[in-house]
């Protein structure tokens, strides 16, 4: 488009079902019944113990008690209802780790949506900056309040800094990379959407710091204990920033890679994913059925991403050369996987697009069943 001297311009729309879905999510929290409200504002202001930061309970009471007046879609109560809802769903999977770890991902996309567009990014600071809003919005004050609990139940230390026209929510240094670590798997995404687009410089510009912020600096890897059981496995070993941890890595039906890691311990599992997440891999943990047991899986194109670190890429394209010399991979196929690794592949995530070219405009389809609405137009 630029060779041309064209200006993409771009919309992104909700249609059918996922609108549907997406507009009852928002309006969930209108619902809630006498018991389910105190809970939530019980669950709010437990994470606003010893700040310093009293008084929200009455004022939450007030807010939560004139919601069937105030609609969603009014633009100077959308922060509001969505912080509401975001903690809201935190608060009911309190009791459930899989439910809470769905729960604690989409409130740091939420969180990152935030930063994108109302925060800075510096070298080593996250920053959300909350101004006075107008008249009608709920204050300023409250928003604030609502953030800095979201970001306690989710593990970060906050900083508050306030100044004439605004109040700003700092993450510094590890709390940081620790933000920007949990938010990767999006980032990935986003930054090859933005590269396509260029649409906004500023946005893209965040991207890219907080990408550097998460990726580790001192990266080692090495494959251990190679041996063939039907299939070729190996033990991938994976230090990052001294950090180290341990995952399985097998060929699948002489056609793909695949690494997994199977514990009953949730919390090794998280930081074995974060581990991952340090070098660019998009990792998450998932509960495996009823049972209290956790797995890490991750699939050829998200290990062979051009966001992970070459040392890794590497060393599972050395995975695949001793699978070779074992006869286990025909040299076709040996060819078109260790060249993944070695150049890296794009990886835009769960979604995936076609283009189709109509007299006008043109629309970018998501291949994804459940959204078969245009999802952006050019």
């Amino acid at each position: 488009m630029k060779s041309h001297g064209l200006k993409a311009v771009y919309r992104v729309e909700l249609g059918g079902e996922y609108f549907k879905k997406v507009w009852d999510r928002l309006s969930a929290a209108r619902t809630m019944s006498k018991e389910e409200k105190r809970a939530f504002i019980d669950f709010v202001v437990r994470h606003l113990e010893d700040t310093g930061r009293e008084g929200l309970r009455e004022r939450l009471e007030r807010w939560i008690g004139e919601w069937p007046t105030r609609a969603p879609g009014l633009k100077g109560h959308r922060v509001f209802h969505t912080l509401v809802n975001v903690l809201r769903e935190l608060e009911q999977s309190e009791q459930d780790a899989g439910k809470r770890g769905e729960a604690g991902r989409r409130a740091v996309g939420m969180l990152l949506h935030a930063v994108l567009g109302d925060g800075s990014v510096y070298s080593k600071e996250v920053r959300l900056t909350v101004g006075g809003g107008e008249e009608d919005e709920v204050p300023a004050g409250d928003k604030v309040d609502l953030y800095y609990a979201l970001l306690r139940a989710l593990g970060y230390q906050p900083k508050i800094a306030k100044d004439k026209n605004a109040v700003h929510i700092r993450l510094y240094g590890g709390e940081a990379r620790k933000f920007a670590r949990d938010a990767l798997p999006y980032l990935a995404a986003l930054e090859r959407m933005l590269e396509a687009v260029k649409s906004d410089e500023q946005i893209y510009s965040k991207v890219e710091k907080l990408i550097d912020i998460a990726k580790a600096e001192k990266v080692k890897a090495r494959v251990e204990g190679f041996t063939i059981v039907k299939r070729p496995r190996a033990r991938l070993v994976v230090e990052a920033d001294g950090a180290a941890a341990e995952y399985q890595i097998r060929l699948v039906k002489g056609s793909a890679v695949k690494l997994r890691f199977i514990t009953t311990d949730r919390a090794e599992a998280e930081r074995r994913a974060a581990v991952l997440r340090a070098v660019g891999v998009r990792a998450d943990v998932r509960k495996r059925g009823d049972r209290d047991v956790w797995r890490i899986d991750v699939s050829t194109n998200a290990l062979a991403a051009d966001s992970v670190h070459e040392a890794v890429r590497r060393t599972v394209a050395e995975f695949l050369q001793r699978c070779r010399e074992a006869g286990a991979i025909e040299e076709e196929a040996y060819r078109r996987l260790a060249g993944k690794f070695e150049r890296g592949v794009p990886e835009w995530g769960d979604i995936r697009f076609s283009v189709t070219l109509r007299k006008k405009p043109l629309y970018l389809w998501s291949t994804n069943p459940a959204t078969r609405s245009p999802t952006i137009k050019l």
